[in-house]
């Protein structure tokens, strides 16, 4: 056991999941600041951009329903 009470493998997924969220936040808003958007068309567009982002990476991968749906502890994240 670690000190946050998790098993190291999942928590190595937990932090991977959640890399990945902000990639595609990054990606989402690197669009929006390319394409000239205000400071809220940018959130809006990271925001957008992450959380679908991840439900299309869970369902590419066969994770039905996606994590982000199912479960009530990604919330606090986005």
């Amino acid at each position: 056991m670690t000190l946050t009470g998790m098993e190291p493998a999942i928590l190595l997924v937990r932090v991977l999941d959640l890399v990945g969220t902000f990639v595609f936040a990054i990606s989402g808003a690197a669009l929006g600041v390319q394409r000239g958007f205000d400071l809220f068309g940018v959130l809006v567009l990271a925001f957008v951009t992450a959380v679908f982002g991840g439900i299309t990476r869970d369902l590419l991968i066969g994770a039905v329903p996606p994590v982000s749906v199912a479960s009530w502890q990604n919330l606090p994240w986005l």
